[in-house]
């Protein structure tokens, strides 16, 4: 499974992408950008600390961990940003939900 960010990063490092594909993807990816920063700040404004992820745990066939991966409450994919242990330790949930 993967998220529409990452989608969109993909689509920005083709070096094959026309013009017109790449100031649709910076309009989309601006948006949803500016929708995770305010997300972002609302967290940190109720206290929550960010901390930095070094790296994904994946299995052996390279797919990620569903639970660290998906939001607990809407499963959407979480890429760029994710909050743990609001609900269960080991399970994570989208800025939104967290909120």
């Amino acid at each position: 499974m993967f998220s529409l960010e990452q989608l969109l990063i993909s689509v920005a490092r083709d070096p094959n992408a026309s013009l017109t594909m790449l100031q649709l993807v910076h309009e989309s990816f601006s948006a949803i950008l500016s929708e995770k920063l305010e997300n972002r700040r609302q967290l940190e404004f109720h206290g929550l600390k960010p901390r930095v992820i070094q790296s994904e745990k994946r299995n052996a066939a390279g797919a990620w961990n569903v639970h660290e991966n998906e939001c607990e409450i809407c499963q959407s994919t979480l890429y760029l940003s994710r909050v743990k242990g609001v609900f269960r330790k080991k399970y994570s949930v989208c800025l939104r939900h967290a909120l």
